[in-house]
């Protein structure tokens, strides 16, 4: 039954309000709900409409799937798990931590990703900031961008750049469209963004003396003392100062250059990517985006920006620019036609070439819930153009199989719980507990002194260990670890309050010895996340002499040829190897109850076709250590349709799942994995 729920308000931003909704159909789906301000231009929504399949290529932008009305109109946008980066900061100035460099650089590189996709659209950034744009593992999405909303709302931060302050402050003023590079305004939010990270305050913070407020922070309410302030500051500095001892100085010469007062002589784009600091940064497609600024028409961008401030379509016919407009518009129609027509598709772990007739996700998977997605702890941008492309693409078949324990201990949770199935509980902790295994070893194999696959052989493992790509994922997997322990910890709480009704039920169903004592085993793995809170969480079950050793070889990375140190690697993954043979025999037995439950409840084609999505999702779980590998793939997913040059990739496996169009193809498929791999449950 259609019933979409508001459950809490996420964020406050330009374009309004961004609630948590969740809606229960077939599954429970989670949105972002915005509810718009009543100072948004509803026309620009459409823009945003318009260009959607285009915006949708990228992982870095929001993503609009539809308008719904419940007592007030609601656009959702596919729900991403994380906070605002501004939540980021406000724990980090808590706990008088600096934020690390190399989390700074990843997140600038994403971004100037996102502006960069935005730029090519002819949408302007224009209201981002640390306060709208989500976190999720390490991958930053904008979840706020373009001409819609008022900059002029009370309750906002000013963050627009000293030019635009003095338009709104004077509603006579003229300001200079037709010599202004719009860029500029998303040159300082950058500037702005960037600045907030590294003071772990915002640019319109003022600190205040003889006050017992330390700091003021500027809204629009108070735009012209703003104004007043801004004017003084720049007779006294060029710029807004950013400078501290705890960054390199190329970081701070590269926010001051961003947050020069004079925007003529800002940083444009062209001028960022050509600084040395962005040199240094080795961005894959850095000439791509040279020659993209270089060439860049802003005509439609100002135009947009005019009609956006009142400027009357009549005069922009009397102006040159429409002239210029037109003049361009071949250019510029051909710049539109090479972004959709080779614009890659971000959130492909693998080339894709557009005329490939696919069966998922466009053909087969029309009624596939996009605001279902797959979302990896760690994402990392452009790695088809990446010379670790290969090493990428199994990092990422990696991730996802975590992912997909983690997605299906979930879906038991929200569709299957305890009153439903008596084991719900103890199955969703052994999904978790088995997902956190994997997510383990591939954060210890990421920091083995050779290339951890023995499948494929490279030769550039330790330089690929000192990018800043590699040092976000690290950073994203300890993330992921820590949500996952929360999620085990919770489980086990429930499990408790659950106790008595789960041994009745195995007492009364005469589960076999070997089942009871892997549920009790489970059990009392409470112990772990109540005696032993300080322990890290990287080790959660793991023996103590293993965490011991596992420190050791931290420490000792300085030295990554030393054989002491690749022996005790070679001894810890012994260990590991061990613990999780013993764990996974357990973990099959949980995983061979839960797929009996539903095939028990399989008596027509209509219960077939109803629970093919969960039965499949959990063979896959049961073969993790098999199928996932790109030679078993082919195999296995044969029914996605690819080149044959083509690898599968985790999107086209989990697309393929969840689509709505093809539960009898995933019930032929299930019958063909029970007849490979356990033809004794036919």
């Amino acid at each position: 039954m259609y019933s979409p729920n508001l459950i809490i308000p996420k964020f406050q931003s330009h374009s309004g309000e961004f609630f948590l909704m969740e809606e229960s159909n077939d599954s429970l789906v989670f949105y972002f709900a915005l509810q718009l301000s009543n100072q948004y231009k509803k026309d620009y929504l459409q823009i945003e409409r318009e260009k959607r399949d285009l915006i949708q290529k990228s992982r870095s932008l929001r993503h609009f799937l539809k308008m719904i009305e419940i007592k007030n109109k609601y656009y959702l946008f596919r729900y991403i798990d994380g906070n605002t980066v501004q939540e980021k900061i406000d724990i980090n100035r808590t706990k008088q931590e600096t934020i690390d460099q190399k989390i700074i650089e990843a997140y600038l590189i994403q971004l100037l990703e996102a502006l960069f996709q935005l730029h090519q659209l002819n949408i302007l950034g224009r209201i981002f900031s640390v306060e709208n744009i989500i976190n999720n593992n390490g991958t930053l999405v904008l979840m706020d961008f373009g001409y819609g909303p008022d900059l002029l709302q009370n309750n906002m931060n000013i963050l627009a750049p000293p030019e635009i302050i003095t338009k709104l402050v004077n509603e006579n003023h003229q300001f200079p469209y037709l010599n202004y590079d719009a860029l500029k305004f998303d040159s300082w939010l950058l500037g702005a963004f960037l600045f907030n990270l590294v003071k772990l305050r915002p640019i319109n913070s003022i600190e205040k003396k003889n006050s017992s407020k330390k700091m003021e922070i500027f809204k629009y309410s108070n735009l012209i003392n703003y104004q007043s302030y801004i004017e003084e500051q720049s007779k006294i500095n060029t710029h807004i100062i950013a400078s501290t001892s705890r960054y390199n100085e190329s970081l701070i010469n590269l926010i001051h250059g961003l947050l020069t007062y004079n925007c003529q002589k800002r940083l444009s784009f062209l001028e960022i990517y050509q600084s040395d600091y962005i040199t240094k940064l080795n961005l894959p497609n850095q000439q791509q985006y040279i020659e993209f600024y270089k060439n860049f028409n802003q005509a439609e961008i100002i135009e947009n920006l005019m009609i956006r401030d009142g400027i009357s379509s009549s005069f922009l016919l009397n102006t040159y620019l429409l002239n210029d407009i037109n003049k361009n518009q071949g250019k510029q129609e051909q710049i539109d036609n090479d972004f959709k027509n080779q614009q890659i598709d971000l959130t492909k772990s693998s080339p894709q070439k557009l005329d490939v007739t696919q069966v998922t996700p466009q053909d087969q998977n029309q009624n596939f819930s996009e605001a279902k997605s797959i979302q990896l702890p760690y994402i990392a941008s452009f790695i088809e153009d990446s010379k670790y492309y290969d090493i990428w693409i199994q990092i990422n078949l990696e991730q996802f199989r975590y992912f997909i324990l983690n997605d299906t201990a979930n879906q038991i949770k929200s569709e299957y719980p305890q009153e439903n199935y008596q084991l719900s509980l103890i199955v969703q902790y052994a999904l978790k507990k088995q997902s956190y295994l994997v997510i383990q070893e591939l954060y210890l194999k990421l920091k083995s002194v050779n290339y951890p696959w023995k499948i494929k052989q490279v030769n550039n493992w330790s330089s690929f260990q000192m990018e800043n790509k590699f040092h976000f994922l690290k950073h994203s997997l300890i993330e992921a670890i820590n949500k996952l322990v929360e999620s085990l910890a919770q489980i086990q709480k429930e499990i408790s309050l659950n106790l008595e009704a789960i041994q009745k039920f195995l007492s009364e169903q005469n589960k076999n010895k070997d089942l009871n004592q892997i549920v009790n085993k489970i059990i009392g793995e409470k112990i772990y996340f109540e005696q032993d809170q300080s322990k890290d969480s990287l080790y959660l079950f793991y023996a103590e002499n293993y965490q011991n050793t596992q420190e050791n070889s931290e420490n000792n990375n300085d030295d990554c040829e030393n054989q002491q140190l690749i022996n005790s690697e070679n001894k810890n993954q012994l260990i590991n190897d061990k613990q999780q043979e013993e764990w996974f025999t357990e973990f099959k037995m949980l995983i061979n109850d839960i797929f009996q439950f539903f095939k028990n409840k399989i008596n027509d084609r209509s219960s077939q076709l109803e629970y093919s999505k969960i039965i499949l999702k959990i063979l896959y779980c049961r073969l993790i250590n098999k199928i996932f590998s790109f030679e078993n793939m082919k195999y296995i997913f044969k029914n996605i349709k690819r080149y044959e040059q083509q690898i599968i990739t985790p999107d086209d496996i989990y697309w393929y799942i969840e689509s709505k169009d093809n539960q009898e193809q995933k019930f032929n498929d299930i019958e063909e994995i029970v007849k490979k791999y356990f033809p004794k449950q036919k």
